[in-house]
């Protein structure tokens, strides 16, 4: 928005703010200030506009300290361009008004060249010279008053909206030609709009002529002279007529035109068709022509000029005597017809003129210098805007990437067929996949269907001369083959890709024949297989059938150079990736050709990936020994993946305890125990090597551990063990030792509970793959409510527990710890001891200390809560539990467990605990006994056998 102002101007520094402040309340529109006239005094130059025109008058307006304003620049080309000096019309926003008031000038609706726009827009309005009108928009010369606007005078283009107050333009006085009216001295030669022609007056006047007006100064023709603007075909008497027409295609298919001679049109001229000088047709032009009556002629472009060389065709027409003759035209010509290898490609030619096929992709002129290309080869079927010639025929270029058809392709598709009379698909063997539209580019393709060749076809639907450009390119061109995605390189040739799924891949040299220019197979190809899980070794085997042929292990699909596979192969340690990326060649001779004979070049067998490495899950820590396909996830992760439904506790000696009190119950208390499921599945590759998850739960030997199993899709080839780790230490600084390590089978058919008669620091699981075999579905074994034994108390936290602990104390005592730190306290532990004979009452020292708020301790008996203690801490007490008697008789006993809860309520940091002392139970006989003395139930347990420290099977 711009304007002009009526009142003082402020001194600079408020002038600024002020401007400032408008600027901002304007909504970003531009502010221009124009000063009512304050003396008489011309402002002769604003900013680098000079007022050098005459008008009678000087320019009223001032000029800003930017060196601009809308007023001063408008008042200036009035002056200018209409010798008219603008009175003083105030603010930019008034000058509609006042010019609609004054009756020399007139507001126009619609813009015109050479008049003022005005805006009210803003605060102060604006006004600007129209220069050019568009469409919906204006475009003006203008100045604009702001601090922040344009120096000077500036050209700008604006909606025409924008000047929403109309357009000022000076009200013609007297006549004017071109209104309507012959009027004012106007007549028939200086003003024929309003007059009429002088042609009829009876006299040859005012510049007529016998062929401008044959009524006042008689007919030309005929006078014996070709004058007057006579032709051939005005007056055939005076003025002789060649063969007159046109050379309209030139193409593979045919050469079109017309030919007529104005002397005869009645007459079939003779059209003789040359090329490069030489005649090669003869014919008339006697067929029907949409604009030139029946004066067509066609003729079929001879197969002698279908070479891929450049021709000069040219017509010509004999007079109508025959003894002369008229060139008519002429045009270029270049067709070719038959098979040529572009790189990996075979591109037939049927016959075909206009459109060009290339390969794409390292090497090739279009992307060999451009970053990020493809290496994998694509090709391009372009026509040149530049081009002259027809567009004609059809072009099909085939890729055939392996000897095995492939289910699937990933295209990247670039240009599109804009305007141009082309019909252009992607053939899967001959079959159509896909038409490309006019106008697609920066797709990806993705061809879900089989064959051996895919196809780009640019069909002409119609010859036309000197058509556009356009540009089909298929960069990056992927295919999918038994979980492989492969490729060609684009600079090869001859080279075919036999797959073995579970195995590896063969390097074949397939020679084209009877293609110009190919001397035999040459280049690389690409493979890679996207995996499930990343991998960090790799072996196999290479038998090669060429001393020239290669394979490398590439970093990714992309990448140029990787390590040689040589032999029997293994590369370890690499840094861990999920995609395997391999490249296969044959680089040419020294003498540039490829190989000669077909056959086998190289061949990849035996292919493994591994990874070793170590991660949590739980509370267990998990390590892979060379495993692949294998994972251990948490019961969560495998529920919400499917592998397993959800399940209860560890057995039914601690099913009860799952619902300790009715709070506990409305809580929902998860099973009890630690937790994890170990898996077998196709990671798409080979299932080998082992998976160790060793628990992380409470410190100290232990004596058993129960675990109970669930299993799904295991067939033969797994093997699922338990193992002990036994640290023994020389003495309290060591920190080596000897590490015994036992292990017991595990049973991995359908449910199992089970005890194990193992002892040491660390209790371990082990999935191991022991057959060599392709998984085609997963299997898993789900671990649950792993528990381990420690001075005769089972160690039970539930499955989500988080900071609680539990300790074994000199003296039999037991202590739960809820330890509120960086991590929060969550769930349930639970210490258990299953007794062999039943008892009457247990009583024990109880010494706490517990925000009761926040934690809850449970007495149970038989799985049963039989006391809930809750009493302000720190606290020591003597504790008396018994069951309660059922019909007068008490009730027996034979399992203890005390359980800590977390209750849900806001929790305070540091460390509580719950120690139980001097524990003791009533047998049948009403004797005390320390428990510590009361004999264990034992179940039957499966017996270890010592193994190896190191399992890396598979």
């Amino acid at each position: 928005m711009s304007g002009g102002q009526t009142r003082p101007w402020p001194r600079r520094a408020q002038r600024r703010a002020w401007l400032t402040g408008a600027w901002l309340a304007a909504s970003l529109l531009v502010l221009e200030v124009a000063v009512q006239p304050g003396s008489s005094l011309a402002i002769g130059q604003c900013g680098n506009q000079k007022d050098t025109c005459k008008c009678g008058k000087s320019n009223p307006y001032l000029c800003c300290d930017n060196g601009s304003n809308c007023t001063w620049w408008a008042w200036h080309e009035a002056c200018c361009n209409w010798g008219i000096g603008l009175p003083g019309w105030g603010n930019a926003n008034t000058w509609h008004s006042y010019a609609k008031q004054n009756p020399n000038f007139s507001v126009l609706s619609t813009p015109e060249v050479g008049s003022i726009a005005t805006s009210t827009k803003g605060q102060y309005g604006h006004v600007a010279w129209v220069v050019g009108v568009g469409n919906g928009t204006v475009s003006v010369r203008e100045m604009n008053c702001c601090g922040t606007c344009s120096y000077g005078m500036i050209t700008r283009t604006h909606p025409t909206s924008y000047f929403n107050s109309g357009f000022i333009v000076p009200k013609q006085k007297g006549p004017v030609c071109g209104q309507g009216g012959c009027e004012g001295g106007e007549n028939c030669s200086n003003c024929p709009q309003d007059c009429g022609s002088c042609c009829g007056n009876g006299k040859c006047d005012n510049g007529e002529h016998c062929a401008s007006c044959s009524k006042d100064c008689g007919a030309c023709c005929g006078n014996g002279a070709c004058d007057h603007g006579e032709t051939c075909g005005s007056c055939g008497k005076d003025c002789a007529c060649p063969p007159k027409g046109g050379l309209e295609l030139a193409a593979c298919g045919a050469t079109r035109g017309w030919a007529s001679d104005d002397n005869d049109p009645g007459k079939a001229l003779i059209v003789r068709l040359r090329a490069d000088g030489k005649e090669f047709d003869k014919v008339a032009a006697s067929g029907d022509h949409p604009s030139h009556g029946k004066h067509a002629f066609s003729a079929a472009t001879p197969a002698s000029l279908l070479d891929d060389l450049h021709h000069d065709v040219t017509a010509l027409a004999e007079d109508d005597s025959g003894k002369d003759e008229a060139t008519i035209g002429e045009l270029p010509l270049r067709c070719r017809q038959g098979a040529r290898a572009d790189g990996p490609w075979r591109t037939v030619a049927s016959p075909i003129s206009g459109v060009e096929a290339r390969v794409r992709g390292v090497g090739s002129p279009v992307d060999g210098a451009a970053a990020g290309v493809s290496r994998l080869c694509g090709l391009d079927h372009r026509r040149d805007g530049a081009d002259p010639y027809a567009l004609s025929g059809e072009l099909t270029s085939c890729l055939r990437p392996g000897t095995q058809p492939f289910d699937g392709a990933l295209i990247d598709l670039v240009g599109g067929t804009a305007e141009l009379p082309l019909a252009v698909t992607l053939r899967v063997d001959g079959a159509l996949s896909r038409a490309i539209g006019p106008k697609e580019p920066g797709q990806t393709v993705m061809l879900d269907r089989s064959g051996h060749q895919l196809c780009l076809q640019s069909a002409v639907k119609s010859e036309v001369q000197g058509a556009g450009e356009v540009e089909i390119a298929l960069r990056s061109v992927r295919f999918h083959t038994d979980g492989w995605w492969h490729g060609v390189e684009a600079t090869g040739h001859g080279l075919r890709l036999q797959l073995r799924a579970a195995e590896g891949a063969n390097l074949i040299a397939e020679p084209p024949e009877g293609l110009p220019g190919v001397v035999g197979a040459s280049g690389a190809v690409r493979l890679w297989r996207v995996l499930e899980e990343p991998f960090d070794l790799v072996r196999g085997r290479v038998e090669s059938g060429d001393v020239r042929a290669e394979a490398r292990l590439l970093a990714h699909a992309e990448a140029d150079e990787g390590p040689p596979l040589l032999g029997t192969f293994e590369l370890s340690r690499l840094p861990p990736r999920s995609t395997l990326c391999l490249r296969l060649g044959r680089p040419t001779g020294p003498d540039g050709g490829g190989a000669l004979v077909a056959g086998p070049l190289l061949a990849i067998q035996d292919l493994r990936l591994a990874r070793h490495g170590d991660w949590s899950v739980g509370a267990f820590d998990v390590t892979a020994i060379a495993s692949f396909g294998l994972r251990a996830l948490t019961v969560a992760a495998a529920t919400a993946a499917g592998l397993q439904a959800p399940s209860g506790g560890i057995d039914k000696a601690t099913e009860g305890a799952k619902q300790p009190g009715a709070e506990a119950a409305a809580q929902g208390l998860p099973a009890f125990g630690r937790s994890v499921v170990l898996v077998a599945s196709d990671p798409g590759w080979w299932t080998t090597g082992t998976l160790r998850a060793a628990l992380r739960d409470g410190e100290g030997r232990y004596e058993r551990a129960r675990l109970s199993l669930r299993s799904a899709g295991v067939t033969a080839g797994l093997a699922l063990r338990a193992i002990g780790m036994l640290h023994d230490k020389v003495d309290a600084t060591d920190s080596g030792g000897q590490e015994t390590v036992q292990a017991v089978a595990l049973p991995i058919t359908g449910q199992d509970t089970v005890e194990l008669a193992l002892a040491g620091d660390r209790l371990g699981v082990e999935l191991s793959w022991i057959e060599g075999q392709w998984r085609p579905s997963p299997a898993s074994v789900r671990l649950e409510g792993v528990a381990l034994r420690r001075a005769g108390w089972w160690s039970l936290p539930s499955a989500d527990a988080s900071g609680l602990f539990d300790t074994r104390l000199d003296g039999g005592a037991v202590r739960l710890v809820a330890q509120q730190g960086p991590t929060a306290v969550v769930g349930a532990r639970m210490v258990l001891r299953e007794l062999l004979a039943p008892h009457r009452a247990l009583r024990f020292r109880l010494r706490q200390h517990l925000p009761l708020a926040a934690l809850r301790l449970v007495v149970l008996l038989d799985g049963a809560p039989a006391a809930i203690l809750e009493e302000p801490g720190p606290s020591e007490r003597e504790v008396l539990v018994q069951p309660a008697a059922v019909g007068g008789k008490p009730t027996l006993f034979k399992d203890v467990g005390i359980l800590l809860q977390r209750k849900g309520a806001p929790m305070p940091s540091g460390e509580f605990f719950a120690e139980a002392s001097h524990v003791e139970v009533q047998g049948q006989d009403g004797k005390w006994r320390a428990l510590a003395q009361a004999k264990l139930r034992e179940a039957p347990a499966l017996k270890p056998v010592a193994m190896p420290v190191a399992v890396t099977a598979g």
